[in-house]
């Protein structure tokens, strides 16, 4: 049975003013090289807001002033600035020289780029390809006593991305959070559109709870929107999760106030004129893939935030870029998680844009989310409730 989760107020992490001496103090922002504090401590106040992640010492980023579905207000005061080595990428690597409008040139350059920027494989005790009931899935071991599994699912606009581009995803997730990871090769628009995509991740769910671990789902970018619409057909059959991870989702089609001011203020952002406007068409580009006759745009199960209600879902871990056209709704989820009763960690990325969680190769806050996001799965696992499960996955997949 799903249960309902008491959530505890979630913090809202402060830039103290110099004069008034930090209260409350719940972290700080570390240097990695002294192990103190950086000139700013965080205080803690009483409702929900995003916390800013740094893994180095550098310029302190602004708290922004939210309400469901509207833009940061404080970000706005300056213009953007990006994380030197994301900027060099991006330069390396413009949208203009994506093809997209050929579905299967775009699958290869998205791959070859995915391959790209994900740095060294981590080492893990096994990763093998399998069939979980129709599905091809990869099974990644960091050991061979594992019992719990987090059912990856990959980002690219339910239209691209497979297996190998995120593989050290499922690697460092696996380590991290010392369970089993499967992947997902579920089935892509506009081959197979929306609910094609969801069924695949709803029978590896079923397949990995009839092994009996305590299972947690996650996804980026339209893996993100799968792995919540699956939270919610779950809470339906009254099956329970662990917990859920959301790295970027996609939870909306509209285009919102959020969205609105995200093409005002990214234009000439790293010296793309109309970097903000081809945000907003490629995300509409891709909901016409997803959903080609638009029959769909208001389904919660293709468009979470349009839950009438998100009471009785597993806790949440949310992980945002600041420069990103999808995190007014990453937000605006977060807080309709909380004030439904459920427990939910925001973490936004100071300078980082859509994709980074699966750049280990280019930026080390990649590194750092993935630390993060397996630490948070762990943490949910060790809270699970028991579960009868009592022989390893290894054992069980040579049966």
């Amino acid at each position: 049975m799903m249960r309902a989760r008491r959530a505890s107020p979630r913090a809202e992490i402060l830039l103290p003013s110099p004069r008034t001496p930090a209260v409350g103090v719940v972290g700080v922002l570390m240097s990695p090289h002294t192990r103190q504090p950086t000139e700013h401590s965080l205080r803690l106040r009483n409702r929900p807001s995003t916390q800013f992640v740094s893994d180095t010492t550098r310029r302190s980023v602004e708290m922004n002033s939210r309400g469901p579905g509207s833009a940061s207000q404080a970000a706005d005061l300056t213009a953007p600035r990006i994380r030197p080595e994301v900027g060099r990428y991006l330069e390396l690597n413009p949208d203009g020289a994506m093809r997209w409008d050929d579905t299967e040139a775009l699958r290869r350059t998205t791959r070859d780029r995915a391959l790209a920027v994900r740095g060294a494989l981590e080492p893990v005790f096994s990763s093998e390809d399998l069939d979980a009931s129709g599905v091809p899935v990869r099974l990644v071991l960091p050991s061979p006593d594992v019992m719990d599994v987090l059912v990856w699912v990959h980002g690219g606009g339910w239209v691209h991305g497979d297996l190998d581009g995120y593989d050290g995803v499922a690697r460092s997730l696996a380590n991290r959070a010392r369970c089993a990871v499967l992947s997902v090769d579920y089935r892509l628009a506009p081959e197979h559109p929306f609910p094609a995509g969801l069924e695949d991740v709803l029978r590896v769910l079923d397949w990995a709870r009839s092994r009996y671990g305590a299972v947690a789902v996650g996804g980026d970018s339209s893996g993100g929107n799968l792995a919540a619409a699956a939270c919610l057909a779950a809470r339906e059959r009254q099956l329970d999760l662990a917990t859920q991870l959301l790295v970027y989702p996609v939870l909306d089609h509209g285009d919102s106030e959020y969205k609105a001011a995200f093409r005002r203020r990214y234009r000439g952002f790293i010296g793309q004129r109309d970097f903000g406007a081809a945000a907003c068409e490629r995300i509409a580009w891709l909901w016409d893939r997803y959903d080609p006759e638009g029959s769909h745009r208001d389904d919660p199960l293709a468009a979470p935030l349009r839950a009438a209600s998100l009471s009785g879902l597993p806790p949440a871990t949310v992980i945002l870029a600041e420069h990103d056209v999808l995190r007014g709704e990453g937000e605006h989820y977060a807080d309709r998680l909380q004030d439904a009763g459920v427990p939910v960690d925001l973490l936004t990325f100071p300078g980082q844009i859509h994709g980074f969680f699966q750049m280990a190769g280019v930026t080390p806050d990649a590194r750092r989310a993935l630390e993060l996001a397996g630490d948070a799965i762990r943490k949910a696992f060790d809270s699970a409730s028991p579960h009868p499960r009592t022989t390893p996955f290894d054992q069980e997949e040579q049966r």
